[in-house]
């Protein structure tokens, strides 16, 4: 595990602050632009060279997403606590490098 201290500086600094366990009502725009409302339990965050992705478990869809940051038109934090998940569990892989709101660190 390594300190996360070079995510303060790329993460967009809305995105920052959302580094809880609340449940998050997002506004999704998918790569056809068409828009829809979602609920989404947050399990971390992932970075890779084309950007950042927020990783939850979506409940429209009931399953694990990635949303690309970029994405996201609205964010609004719930007073819901969202339960721990894996994030191997929720997405069916690892990805390389992550940031999880528990632990505030990279794991590689």
């Amino acid at each position: 595990m390594v300190n996360c201290a070079w995510a303060d500086s790329s993460l967009p600094r809305s995105h920052v602050s959302e580094r809880t366990n609340a449940v998050i009502n997002i506004a999704y725009s998918d790569r056809h632009d068409v828009t829809t409302a979602r609920q989404v339990q947050p399990v971390g965050f992932y970075g890779h060279t084309d950007g950042w992705y927020r990783i939850g478990w979506c409940r429209l869809r009931d399953d694990g997403r990635i949303f690309r940051i970029e994405r996201i038109r609205h964010a609004a934090l719930t007073k819901e606590t969202a339960p721990e998940r894996d994030t191997g569990v929720v997405l069916g892989w690892d990805p390389e490098s992550t940031i999880t709101p528990t632990t505030r660190t990279r794991s590689n």
